[in-house]
């Protein structure tokens, strides 16, 4: 056993800690601990955790940053056999209410699903039962909820459905082919019979209709960003409630996105990068213009038509649809932690979230590597641990590196404080 970060109390015994660094948050919060679990015989206690990331080892123990009596222990769900082994707790300590709190269990690789973790998070179900029994309280009874495996989480609902194929929705869209699939859901090239016109067809995945209120709240920020209209914005055509499922009809761009290209031909040059860029930014001034950020830029959220110009889509309807399956099904809504501003994190932020995430954008396409690689993705960023791109990519032009610098800065007084900004700083203005 490692030394602990806390004094242990008269008559309290250390019985267990954990067997590598793990992951800590508030039910339905975005900003996580990297912790190390010990159990006494009277109370559980989560101590901070250094991680070297260079040697993918855990450095050292900190300071204590949750613990609660073994008593205070209404529920333990465990979950994620298949994708993410984590224990969902519900707490009640006298005076404070009832409170939740998620510990996920992984090794030093940050790897998912390892049998060994799985092991180890059902020993600690064990352990705090067995110390709950030695107190003279009940053992709790453990339902396990089941999470669907990684490989299926980005198609959700499932395998394209066939009997859509052929179908026609809202009276006017046909559905006609499968033609990919991403977070939200699965994505259907249709044709507008009224209009005679292809448009791409989003069936949303079933997380956006489990909750009336979360329904409701994703349905009016797709209306919000239907009302945004520019020539490097992909179009709202149309968003279809079809009783227990969502639809949204959008316009249908022939191309692919920045991530396809970027994975199949590796990292862009600054000279094809710019006329990209040009499209990208003045997308970005008109939404913040209309006081309307996207929210959720990345480079699979950008597509490059067969004419060379870039189209930004999903304008707030991405993170709208990830907020709301992180509090309706307690999925890992973390796959943008890359690019989401430290602030966002946070649940703040303005029109200088999307400077952030362009910053990080145009990094990654330039040089082909994230800049921040987590798991501490909030921390990397405050104290702006990341290769600068001049390091890794020494061709980039000195004005896009000094700008892309300037976009990832922490504190967003110290960003550009406009896209515009931006824009001239790297002649694309």
């Amino acid at each position: 056993m490692v030394e602990p970060g806390f004094p242990l109390a008269e008559k309290e015994t250390l019985i267990k800690e954990s067997a590598d660094h793990h992951f800590v948050r508030p039910d339905a919060s975005l900003l996580g601990r990297l912790c190390h679990p010990f159990l006494t015989n009277s109370r559980m206690v989560l101590c901070e955790s250094f991680y070297d990331f260079l040697k993918a080892t855990e450095k050292g123990i900190g300071p204590v940053v949750h613990e609660f009596p073994v008593s205070a222990v209404e529920a333990m769900r465990p979950s994620g056999d298949g994708a993410e082994p984590h224990i969902e707790f519900d707490l009640r300590e006298p005076g404070k209410g009832l409170a939740k709190l998620v510990l996920y269990f992984r090794d030093a690789g940050w790897t998912r699903a390892r049998p060994e973790r799985l092991a180890e998070r059902d020993e600690w179900i064990a352990a705090l039962n067995s110390q709950r029994e030695n107190l003279g309280l009940p053992a709790l009874q453990v339902v396990t909820r089941q999470a669907a495996p990684v490989s299926e989480m980005a198609t959700m609902p499932g395998k394209p459905d066939g009997e859509l194929i052929g179908k026609v929705l809202g009276g006017k869209y046909e559905i006609l082919k499968h033609i990919g699939s991403g977070g939200m859901g699965l994505v259907y090239e249709g044709k507008d019979t009224s209009l005679d016109r292809l448009v791409a067809v989003k069936r949303m995945r079933p997380e956006v209709a489990m909750s009336g209120r979360d329904k409701t709240l994703f349905l009016k920020e797709a209306k919000t960003s239907a009302a945004l209209h520019h020539p490097f914005i992909v179009d709202i055509y149309s968003i279809l409630d079809e009783g227990p499922e969502i639809f949204l009809v959008f316009e249908y761009v022939d191309g692919k996105t920045l991530q396809e290209r970027l994975d199949e031909k590796g990292p862009f040059d600054a000279k094809e990068l710019r006329p990209l860029l040009k499209c990208i930014c003045e997308a970005l001034a008109y939404a913040h213009s209309e006081r309307y950020a996207h929210r959720d830029l990345k480079p699979s959220n950008i597509m490059i038509n067969k004419q060379g110009y870039a189209k930004v889509m999903d304008f707030g309807i991405a993170r709208a649809f990830k907020d709301t399956a992180s509090r309706t099904s307690r999925l890992d809504t973390s796959g943008t932690m890359p690019y989401m501003a430290p602030e966002q994190e946070l649940g703040k932020g303005d029109m200088r979230c999307d400077i952030f995430a362009l910053g990080a954008t145009v990094y990654e396409l330039l040089s082909g590597e994230l800049p921040f690689r987590g798991p501490n993705f909030y921390l990397q960023k405050e104290k702006k641990d990341y290769r600068r791109l001049l390091e890794v990519a020494p061709d980039t032009p000195g004005e896009i590196a000094a700008a892309v610098e300037r976009c990832l800065e922490f504190d967003p007084n110290q960003r550009f404080q406009t896209i515009g900004d931006f824009a001239k700083s790297v002649g694309v203005a």
